[in-house]
């Protein structure tokens, strides 16, 4: 009951959280136009920092959409050799 409420929860966290990145990259972006420099946090490029979070992101994204895939796969596999087992039965 409770589960689907976390994980919308979960997801509008990151659906804001996503949004937010992309509109201080946008301001960033903007900032160092105007001014004509680099905008740095302690001593790096905000938008090197930026890149490398979305870099990170993804790639969480994607070991997360691997270990559906593969668990989805164990699982027809099992279902598989059950059904296979109780035909012979």
């Amino acid at each position: 009951m409770h589960e689907h409420i976390i994980i919308d929860y979960v997801f509008s966290v990151w659906v804001e959280n996503t949004a937010l990145v992309d509109t201080l990259v946008a301001k960033t972006r903007t900032w160092e136009e105007v001014h004509n420099m680099s905008f740095t946090y302690d001593g790096v490029p905000l938008l090197a920092m930026l890149d490398e979070y979305a870099m990170l992101r993804h790639e969480r994204q994607e070991e997360k959409r691997r270990m559906r895939v593969s668990f989805t796969y164990v699982m027809i596999t099992i279902i598989d050799s059950q059904i296979n087992y109780l035909s012979i039965c």
